[in-house]
């Protein structure tokens, strides 16, 4: 069986990936800001155990801090990615218009023995 995709729906690929690119993105920038906060931390103690000045002061990496700043960077982040992906589609969706959709061919196991 030969399939031709010949045009992707913008508002269910947006959905779906909405919520699948603000769940991942704002997990990763919150393991990448206790990444951080934990070096930062490090840095300082060990610069002041040397004797020498604090790098980073006066900075609070509380949970409310960590959590709505992730969730926060992640919608910006998801934002730009469903941007790109929109323009992917809307360009796709023209060129498959007027040039022709990707085709896939399928095989049954029948067929192949």
């Amino acid at each position: 069986m030969e399939y031709e995709i010949k045009q992707i729906s913008l508002t269910s690929v947006l959905k779906v990936s909405f919520l699948v690119a603000l769940t991942v993105s704002s997990i990763v920038i919150m393991f990448f800001t206790l990444i951080i906060a934990r070096l930062a931390n490090f840095i300082n103690t060990s610069l002041v155990t040397a004797g020498g000045m604090e790098l980073i002061k006066n900075i609070d990496f509380d949970f409310f801090t960590i959590v709505f700043g992730s969730i926060f960077n992640g919608l910006i982040l998801t934002g730009l990615i469903l941007f790109i992906m929109a323009l992917t589609i809307i360009f796709y969706n023209l060129y498959a218009r007027y040039v022709g959709g990707v085709k896939i061919e399928l095989k049954n196991d029948n067929q192949l023995k």
